[in-house]
């Protein structure tokens, strides 16, 4: 270990209780993308506290920030979440597993808003990772930023605040404020063992709008929103992807209703290649009906592309932490629990039975995982322009992220353990940046990429 991470160690440990305590307290008040006042004015608070320049409500987004130090070369931002889950995104452990989840109720009021996918400990590593390296940074040559990152979970929100359809990422993306940035890093918790980079994702939602044709016409119901559902698994389904969220609102007769279809494929090219088939299936529902219909499309959400030297890096510092602890008889356990997931395929369940070392993937990182992870991130969209990784990190338990019970195990010693590893880790990895030549002259050399973002 050198100095400078030895120093960083012992910094992030220094106020090891305030940014446990910070991320708690984020973690008690839970809201909604876009409506996350709370959670950005503690984290801004604690920046300026501890002596970062900060910027708040940038990109026209009141709870966006943007919080740096250091006047060097290499610009490295730390990518902090913090928005809850709405109800609408969570999973139903007692339902049979499945990939595709369906809803047709116009809310579920009986589920509180929750941290199930853990964005709080997502903020409390960013915020942990720029105080470790914020008295050495002027020493190595970094600027460093925490990029206080809104609305992540935009695809079960009902109505995003003042209409926008893409989420913070890709707003601060598209405003020019990643254009000084050379890296983007961010750390997610997950139910591992180990740390893991899994290849992401590609997303869309489109929103339909129905109204009736006048006082005599007629409105969508739920007869037609049912036909509608399964005529969009099917349209999905045919070009081999993944219907993963449909969301139906019938209102009063003749008022209309709304419907959201949400859908993901491993790459943005093969989901713009079923965007327009799905738009005419809506439309056919609705001219059937005799109403008119009004679609509205999110911002598509690219897969993540991580950068290969990054992720080595971040790799040795997530080991030289001990975040490998496949040999550790409770971690046994746990992972025998995960392969007697249904979801997995039959062979690796009965190999796990016999032995869970015989299936545990050897390697730190994985080209792919034993079970299909469906999960996309708004980092997708700047990892496009911008080197960039989003490594996920275990808290313990065995539950998946957006299940009520990850709420739970996102707010254990454990999970804040992990969360300071992790910044740990992406202070190390940015501290590798600055001083290995190879790594340096490869982000330097990446270009101002965020400016294309806004000319394309």
């Amino acid at each position: 270990m050198t100095a400078e991470k030895a120093e960083v160690w012992e910094t992030i440990y220094a106020q090891r209780d305030q940014l446990v305590e910070l991320a708690h307290n984020i973690h008690h008040h839970p809201e909604l993308a876009f409506f996350e006042e709370y959670a950005a004015k503690r984290l801004t608070e604690f920046l300026e506290k501890e002596g970062f320049t900060v910027h708040k409500g940038v990109c026209g987004m009141p709870t966006a920030f943007i919080a740096t130090v250091g006047h060097g070369p290499l610009h490295v931002a730390f990518c902090a979440e913090y928005d809850a889950l709405p109800p609408t995104s969570l999973f139903d452990r007692s339902k049979p597993p499945d990939l595709v989840e369906v809803w047709l109720t116009p809310e579920r009021k009986d589920v509180p808003l929750l941290h199930a996918c853990g964005h709080h400990l997502i903020a409390g590593a960013a915020v942990a990772a720029a105080m470790g390296l914020r008295d050495v940074v002027d020493e190595v040559g970094l600027t460093i930023s925490v990029f206080g990152t809104p609305a992540e979970e935009m695809y079960g929100l009902p109505e995003p605040r003042d209409g926008r359809l893409a989420p913070g990422k890709v707003v601060m993306l598209e405003e020019g404020a990643f254009e000084t940035v050379h890296a983007a890093l961010m750390v997610h918790p997950f139910p591992t063992p180990f740390s893991v980079i899994i290849p992401s994702k590609a997303c869309l939602r489109l929103q339909a709008r129905f109204a009736s044709g006048g006082p005599g016409g007629y409105a969508v119901g739920i007869s037609e929103l049912k036909r509608l559902e399964g005529e969009l698994k099917q349209m999905i389904l045919s070009f081999h992807q993944i219907p993963a969220l449909f969301v139906a609102r019938p209102e009063e007769k003749n008022t209309g209703a709304q419907a959201d279809i949400f859908w993901i494929a491993p790459t943005l090219a093969e989901i713009k290649n079923a965007r327009e088939a799905v738009s005419r299936c809506i439309e056919a529902v609705a001219f059937s009906a005799g109403v008119r219909v009004q679609i509205s499309e999110y911002a598509p959400g690219a897969e993540m592309c991580h950068d290969p030297l990054l992720s080595s890096a971040f790799r040795k510092n997530s080991k030289a932490l001990g975040r490998m602890r496949a040999t550790d008889g409770n971690i046994q356990a746990e992972i025998s629990k995960l392969f007697a997931d249904p979801r997995m395929p039959r062979i690796v369940r009965l190999l796990a039975r016999l032995s869970p070392r015989l299936v545990t993937p050897a390697g730190l990182f994985m080209d792919k995982f034993p079970m299909d992870i469906v999960y996309g991130t708004d980092l997708g969209n700047v990892s496009e322009l911008i080197p960039a990784i989003h490594p996920f990190i275990g808290i313990g338990g065995t539950s998946g992220c957006h299940m009520p019970e990850f709420d739970a195990d996102a707010d254990t010693d454990e999970a804040y353990q992990a969360m300071l590893d992790g910044g740990i880790a992406l202070a190390w990895t940015a501290l590798d940046a600055a001083t290995d030549p190879v790594l340096k002259a490869h982000l330097l050399g990446s270009g101002d990429h965020g400016s294309k973002a806004r000319r394309n």
